[in-house]
């Protein structure tokens, strides 16, 4: 009976078709392998992003509860001294800088940085303490921002690429 594909494919085709079959094998193990690699590789990336933000956000609340121990702060007759305001104010600017300086390098690009830092439109109420209770009043809102940078870690990383580093 004469074959379909000819004498040449009785020949060589049994393993032409093995050759075929290891080769493409070969190919679907490589290419899903680097994709659980570069899997393994994001979700490591994002972990030790979200340690380093929840770190950071356990920071911002030591640096208000300092506030409130102070007593200096806390008592109504001192509080709105300039020397507080000053010795707060640099604390929280030097913490802000350094956080956003955190996310522009581990998540360049992504805009988290400028989310982090963004409290405009924000009002902040001077009471009975003058300017440093704004000051107390951004630390919130700086700690609520990187909160929901660590919600939206999968977003920022998304923009920054497959390894959600650079």
């Amino acid at each position: 009976m004469p074959s379909f594909f000819g004498e040449k494919f009785k020949k060589w085709g049994g393993f032409g078709l093995l050759l075929v079959s290891i080769v493409g094998l070969l190919f679907l193990i490589a290419y899903r392998s680097s994709g659980v690699h570069q899997n393994r590789t994001y979700r490591g990336n994002k972990a030790a992003i979200a340690k380093q933000v929840r770190r950071e956000i356990a920071h911002a609340q030591q640096l208000r509860d300092q506030m409130e121990n102070d007593p200096e702060f806390r008592d109504p007759k001192r509080c709105g001294g300039q020397k507080l305001f000053e010795k707060y104010d640099a604390l929280k600017n030097n913490w802000r800088t350094s956080i956003a300086k955190l996310l522009a390098g581990e998540l360049p690009d992504s805009g988290a940085d400028t989310d982090f830092t963004d409290t405009r439109g924000a009002k902040y109420v001077v009471g009975r303490c003058g300017d440093i209770d704004a000051v107390y009043q951004e630390l919130f809102d700086l700690r609520l921002n990187l909160r929901q940078i660590l919600h939206g870690l999968d977003y920022y990383c998304g923009l920054v690429g497959s390894t959600c580093r650079k």
